[in-house]
């Protein structure tokens, strides 16, 4: 029964982000849910109270963020030679979930235009795991403490997030056409660059 019940509400929890990615928050109501989740809405009810409370559990969730431990097992050693490659596997890692996430794509949209408890649930969950793929990199390379990680690392992510938001309406920006691998491509050199200069 509690296995069932478990089930249920992972359920639930995975159609309110499949709801979000093709309707965005305008098309977000319990009957949706319910009818994406393939579950009667009483159970929304029963298992989350109401739907500000499921939105709230769902941004607690973190699935829409991508995971820093999956990102790490698959790095080779090179990209973790030093604490400057370390952040651009961090910060490009980042730019490739949010690229093929329309889902978080959504949520950050929705995040620059309103201000709520549920927008502040989610900025708040992908802050904090920004800040332990920062917690972690102080621990790899002590040699981190003599930079300003925290603003270099908010540089990199802002702009690296603006030039995905972007490519949805518009493919290109200063002729670099980010609905290609290419484009991406050339902003992970680009930063990798950047980073070396920093003495």
């Amino acid at each position: 029964m509690a296995r069932d019940r478990e089930e249920t509400k992972a359920k639930i929890l995975q159609a309110v982000g499949k709801v979000l990615g093709t309707s965005g928050f305008q098309g977000l109501g319990v009957n949706a849910i319910a009818r994406e989740a393939g579950v009667d809405k009483v159970l929304i009810y029963r298992y989350f109270k109401d739907v500000p409370t499921l939105l709230k559990t769902f941004a607690q969730s973190g699935d829409y963020v991508g995971s820093l431990d999956r990102l790490l097992t698959q790095a080779s050693p090179e990209q973790l030679a030093d604490w400057r490659s370390a952040l651009v596997l961090l910060v490009m890692g980042y730019a490739k979930t949010l690229q093929h996430n329309p889902l978080s794509q959504e949520i950050f949209r929705w995040e620059l235009t309103e201000k709520n408890e549920l927008t502040e649930s989610l900025a708040l969950t992908r802050e904090k795991m920004i800040q332990a793929g920062l917690d972690w990199m102080r621990q790899q390379y002590p040699e981190v403490a003599d930079y300003d990680l925290e603003a270099i690392t908010a540089i990199l992510l802002s702009s690296v997030t603006y030039l995905v938001l972007r490519s949805r309406t518009r493919q290109t920006f200063l002729d670099i056409d980010f609905s290609q691998s290419t484009g991406l491509i050339q902003v992970e050199t680009t930063i990798r660059k950047f980073l070396e200069s920093i003495e």
